[in-house]
């Protein structure tokens, strides 16, 4: 008699099961997805001098997104390859974007100028010293400046920057914990 009953007993329906499983399955690969092609443009850099103090000081740890196609926008903290000329302390560096393509930058009397207006910088800086002669940036060039002005090598001593030698935005500083943000 339990033979009669293991037969005549109906598997349950598995189209509900099959059909929450694939968008489940979908879901699940798209995030992996993208949590892969988020970890392969993001990359860890490590600040080697004072030249953007405060703002990121040595032994800092930041990271930095690299996508193709992104422009640096005036403001910004840019990761960048150094000019051949002037890689005195490593290949790379961590700088701030100023000027941009087009426009014309003048440092006079402790102040950066854009186009003859004054730039109005809301983050903390060190005092400025030198002097720059205007200067009109061509179609992909780019003038960026350390915070910490007087320490700092940078366009001020070499010039602009060809927009071929940005790696990529500092997006987060995950070091030291303090400091995060």
């Amino acid at each position: 008699m339990s033979e009669m009953n293991q037969d005549n007993v109906k598997p349950k329906p598995r189209r509900r099961r099959e059909w929450l499983l694939w968008p489940t399955v979908f879901i699940g690969g798209l995030v992996i997805w993208s949590l892969g092609s988020f970890a392969t443009s993001l990359r860890a850099y490590s600040i080697p001098t004072g030249s953007m103090a405060p703002t990121l000081k040595p032994g800092d740890r930041v990271g930095v997104v690299t996508q193709a196609g992104k422009v640096p926008r005036r403001g910004e903290i840019w990761v960048l390859h150094l000019p051949a000329a002037s890689r005195l302390l490593g290949s790379d560096a961590v700088k701030r974007v100023i000027g941009l393509p087009g426009e014309t930058v003048e440092v006079r009397a402790g102040r950066v100028l854009i186009n003859g207006s004054p730039l109005v910088e809301s983050y903390p800086l060190g005092p400025m010293t030198y002097t720059v002669e205007p200067r009109t940036l061509g179609p992909n060039e780019y003038f960026v400046l350390g915070d910490s002005r007087d320490g700092s090598f940078d366009s001020h001593a070499w010039g602009p920057l060809p927009g071929d030698h940005f790696v990529g935005p500092v997006k987060v500083r995950y070091w030291p914990l303090g400091r995060a943000g």
